[in-house]
């Protein structure tokens, strides 16, 4: 039995480098209900946004976390990552 849980009831921290981010023109953050997969977009990437990203997940069922290292080599317009919950 799959049990839908509405976003309001997720409580999504975002971090780089263990300094909280925050949706911003800089940063635009996401959740799909249907597919459970949250993404971190970032504008305008440069080599001071390489680092460690980590979104930590809350509710009332638990608590839950992923991580990963972003290496920046060069500039891009846009990146995206992508962490299914």
């Amino acid at each position: 039995m799959t049990k839908y849980i509405p976003t309001s009831l997720l409580h999504c921290d975002r971090y780089k480098d263990a300094k909280e981010i925050y949706k911003s023109p800089k940063y635009n953050m996401t959740y799909s209900d249907r597919d459970g997969i949250v993404t971190l977009t970032i504008k305008d990437v440069a080599q001071r946004d390489s680092g460690r990203y980590r979104l930590e997940i809350n509710n009332r069922y638990g608590h839950d976390d992923t991580e990963c290292r972003l290496q920046v080599i060069g500039k891009f317009t846009m990146l995206a990552i992508v962490s299914k919950i």
